[in-house]
């Protein structure tokens, strides 16, 4: 049996964590499923958020069926007003052991509303709150929208490096 799901609200949002049964779900496209245990509404028809595919959710159900990704956590993001499901953000380990890395993806239709901001700054807080020292993200450059939310979302830009699936990315940083 996986593990309960987790639910916490920001002003437009309902952030509903992910386990293994979830993710087995959005890789098997079973949004009767998904609205079932999150209460939120996949599109229809079923399409992942971007930047997300079947082998990443793949290893996401790894980390999390073996618990070797230390407070990996990973949320679907449902808009309160419709139940709606307008993308996926979440939080993962880096290297360093006080760091914390920080993802969104919504789904276009939504982009521009400021759900990304809104579910990014509430799990900067959470991350921080808990005890990380640093809370990142790594963006493309180009990546407009991204780097908005990343700065609305409170990080500052600290610098670049090189991602071995995006190539150079800019990193943003909030440290404590």
């Amino acid at each position: 049996m996986s593990a309960p799901l987790v639910r916490s609200k920001t002003e437009h949002l309902e952030l509903v964590s992910l386990n293994v049964d979830t993710v087995d779900a959005l890789i098997a496209g079973d949004a009767a499923e998904l609205l079932h245990a999150t209460g939120g509404r996949f599109p229809n028809p079923f399409e992942l958020p971007p930047l997300f595919d079947r082998d990443a959710l793949s290893d996401m159900r790894g980390a999390i069926e073996s618990k070797s990704a230390s407070h990996e956590t990973s949320f679907v993001l449902i808009e309160r007003e419709s139940s709606e499901v307008i993308g996926i953000a979440g939080l993962s380990p880096t290297g360093d052991p006080d760091t914390m890395a920080v993802g969104y993806s919504v789904y276009p239709i939504y982009e521009g509303r400021g759900y990304a901001t809104e579910a990014a700054r509430s799990l900067i807080d959470q991350a921080l709150a808990d005890g990380a020292a640093c809370v990142r993200a790594t963006i493309p450059p180009g990546n407009d929208a991204s780097i908005r939310v990343a700065e609305k979302a409170g990080l500052e830009r600290a610098g670049t490096t090189a991602d071995l699936d995006a190539g150079p990315v800019i990193v943003f940083e909030r440290r404590l």
